[in-house]
């Protein structure tokens, strides 16, 4: 059975984002077990839930407030979650979770420096990462919008190291790395317009609301979870 960890940050919409991820799960994540919410609270949510932290830089937030769910999932009992952001949802039923990697680490670099610059902050988090795990030569980016799977004994000593490291640092391509996870090269799960075809994950981001494919999932999960104080 699965149990998926959730890191969340309170937006202008009140979670809008988290209803439909939590509505895709429920209905096409066919062995869902439970959810642990890591972050903030939004108003209307029903369930476990453990506070994350603000008070950092973009990316030591998330590693913390991700090593938050992952203690309170492994002090319930669980060995192995799937983390997902607030905003991934799962557009057609799936008995099994297959993760995947962005390809070599120092490519992503490589392509993220030329296109976007050196001195953007994506690019610094990614070169640090990088940097971080000059022991693992060959090493994958794992910086996909798609789930991971996290071993929690684990990923609650990586990520405390990362959190005591005070690096700033990509989590998800430390973890994955050090952890020794396997998967497959995959394409990244950030929506388009139209929905792209054969793609069963996908996530949003603020501009995907107002249009066509953000109308489209709102009439795909228009049910309430479990979840939901309705």
């Amino acid at each position: 059975m699965t149990v998926a960890v959730i890191s969340y940050r309170q937006t202008e919409n009140d979670g809008e984002d988290l209803r439909y991820c939590l509505r895709s799960i429920e209905r096409n994540l066919l062995d869902l077990s439970g959810v642990v919410l890591a972050g903030d609270r939004p108003s209307w949510f029903l369930g476990e839930h453990v506070d994350g932290v603000q008070s950092l830089g973009k990316t030591q937030n998330v590693a913390r407030t991700v090593l938050a769910g992952v203690r309170r999932a492994r002090a319930l009992g669980y060995e192995r979650v799937l983390y997902l952001a607030d905003d991934y949802f799962l557009m057609e039923p799936q008995a099994e979770v297959v993760q995947g990697h962005r390809g070599p680490l120092e490519r992503h670099l490589a392509q993220t420096e030329r296109g976007m610059g050196k001195t953007w902050w994506y690019s610094i988090s990614l070169r640090n990462t990088f940097d971080f795990l000059k022991a693992y030569p060959g090493a994958f980016s794992w910086e996909l919008h798609r789930p991971l799977w996290l071993d929690t004994e684990k990923a609650e000593r990586i990520l405390t190291v990362i959190a005591e490291s005070g690096h700033d640092v990509f989590w998800r391509t430390v973890y994955a790395t050090m952890a020794g996870e396997v998967g497959y090269e995959m394409r990244d799960g950030r929506l388009e317009t139209p929905l792209p075809l054969g793609v069963s994950w996908l996530s949003s981001d603020e501009r995907s609301w107002p249009t066509p494919t953000g109308n489209r999932i709102r009439r795909m999960f228009s049910t309430p979870s479990m979840w939901e104080d309705a």
